[in-house]
């Protein structure tokens, strides 16, 4: 059996009742406003938004002004998951 051709991929603006659009994001360590975050249907970060800090006194305001960006993006549903880096905050 020889290689496959690959597919056409689908027309990015095109909108039917069958696409859904994923953004992932991972790694941003503090610089999530200098992102362009597209749009689309669900967001995952996937980890690290904030420096290590372990006194914690820069990484909970970052984490704060995350949580804030986070939610003033248009996506329907948002998937956080904490990193290496992001702060271990109080319950």
């Amino acid at each position: 059996m020889g290689p496959r051709s690959p597919r056409a991929m689908p027309n990015r603006t095109e909108n039917t009742a069958r696409s859904l659009r994923l953004v992932c994001l991972s790694d941003t360590h503090g610089l999530h406003r200098q992102l362009t975050v597209p749009n689309g249907d669900i967001l995952i970060h996937a980890g690290d938004l904030t420096l290590f800090d372990p006194t914690l006194s820069s990484s909970l305001p970052m984490l704060k002004d995350v949580n804030d960006l986070l939610g003033d993006l248009p996506h329907r549903h948002k998937i956080v998951i904490a990193g290496l880096t992001t702060c271990k905050c109080p319950r």
